[in-house]
């Protein structure tokens, strides 16, 4: 709770319920983690790198929790998108993948992202994550293969056809990759895209998928 404008903070597990979503004001943000204030109650969530540095003190927040009990504490997880909550319980349920280590990956990769370099065999893509080493990312491609692969179908489905993209994304796949970004970065910026906008040209799509990819 908060007293005199400090917390006093209880890291004793959250018997008998769960936690399955935090809105409230952030007032503290320390590396991979906000201090939410939520009806009198400061809540600590491990957002990971990526959301962290996009958050303010003082804005208000939505996040989706995952509660995760370990050496006695409750260690509670956000993510903006129940696609990101999906993968967090995914990956948490591989042997040898914690809680910040799952969010570390998704911090990364973003789950369109992490669904296509697990289905394409990828495994540079996951090596290059601190925490994930060959054995690890090995054995990421081994047990969410499957997973992988039905995500980037239904994913594909919903923007594309029967086969998967349109032609029109296939093209704005193309030009992404022969300005040098590889191809699931590429077709991760353009699902993004296509559930955010509506693009009526290559062009403008294009245009919205380029600030979302870093270079390859």
């Amino acid at each position: 709770m908060l007293i005199n404008g400090f917390f006093k903070t209880y890291h004793k597990p959250l018997d008998g319920y769960m936690i399955g979503l935090l809105e409230g004001v952030i007032v503290r943000i320390q590396a991979d983690r906000c201090w939410i204030f939520v009806s009198g109650l400061g809540y600590i969530v491990s957002v990971g790198h990526r959301l962290a540095s996009q958050l303010s003190v003082q804005h208000s927040i939505s996040l989706w929790i995952e509660t995760v009990v370990y050496d006695g504490q409750s260690h509670l997880f956000g993510f903006k998108t129940q696609q990101e909550q999906s993968w967090f319980q995914f990956l948490t349920a591989v042997s040898g993948v914690g809680g910040r280590l799952a969010v570390t990956i998704l911090s990364n990769l973003d789950p369109d992202a992490l669904a296509t370099s697990i289905s394409e065999n990828q495994l540079d893509s996951l090596r290059s994550i601190d925490g994930v080493g060959p054995k690890l990312a090995n054995r990421l491609m081994t047990e969410l293969k499957d997973k992988a692969q039905s995500w980037v179908k239904t994913r594909a489905l919903s923007v594309g056809t029967a086969e998967g993209f349109t032609g029109v994304h296939q093209d704005v796949i193309l030009a992404l990759m022969a300005l040098g970004y590889r191809k699931s970065d590429a077709e991760s910026a353009v699902l993004r895209v296509l559930s955010e906008f509506k693009p009526d040209t290559v062009a403008q799509m294009i245009t919205h998928c380029l600030p979302l990819l870093s270079p390859s």
